[in-house]
């Protein structure tokens, strides 16, 4: 086994940057491509104050298209976008935004995999995935900052939101 030495700051300031890769967008034409750079820690921050606001009861809402425009927009080196960009970069296909996305994350040493189980998990588990949606539309909170709330509550917002989704069904697929 090889001895580890502990690198200097100069080695680490040098080394430690976010790297960048260039991908294929294929959606563009052939040979199209972008350069993708992975997140720093100044990136992940910005995106965090950016997408998470306080509402007037001094809770957090956080806002999935202001993260993905961010995320986008820090993730893409060349060409360079910008807060003017805005405007047409939320009519681009989600598949190419998710490709980026998972591009720089992964060039910052994460691993968009983990978020992809989660996601797949509350595909799986509806009962949790509506307890998540619930928390966030009818208390405008996340599950954890629920104290207040007692479980007789949640669970009578729980039993209409599944009887709202089973009559929606009923309205959308009539039975001949």
């Amino acid at each position: 086994m090889t001895d580890l030495q502990i690198v200097t700051k100069a080695q680490l300031q040098e080394r430690g940057q976010p790297r960048t890769e260039i991908i294929a967008i294929p959606e563009l034409g052939e040979g199209a491509a972008i350069r993708v750079r992975g997140y720093s820690l100044a990136d992940a921050a910005e995106i965090r104050r950016a997408s998470i606001s306080t509402n007037a009861d001094g809770h957090s809402i956080h806002d999935p298209k202001q993260d993905l425009l961010l995320s986008l927009m820090l993730a893409v080196a060349e060409p360079a976008l910008s807060i003017n960009d805005a405007t047409w970069l939320l009519d681009l296909d989600i598949g190419l935004v998710t490709r980026i996305i998972n591009a720089a994350t992964r060039l910052s040493g994460s691993e968009p995999s983990a978020f992809e189980a989660m996601k797949e998990g509350m595909r799986k588990n509806l009962y949790l995935r509506r307890m998540y949606v619930i928390c966030a539309e009818t208390f405008g909170r996340f599950p954890s900052e629920l104290s207040d709330v007692t479980e007789e509550e949640f669970n009578r917002y729980l039993a209409a939101a599944e009887v709202e989704i089973e009559e929606r069904r009923q309205v959308e697929t009539p039975e001949d």
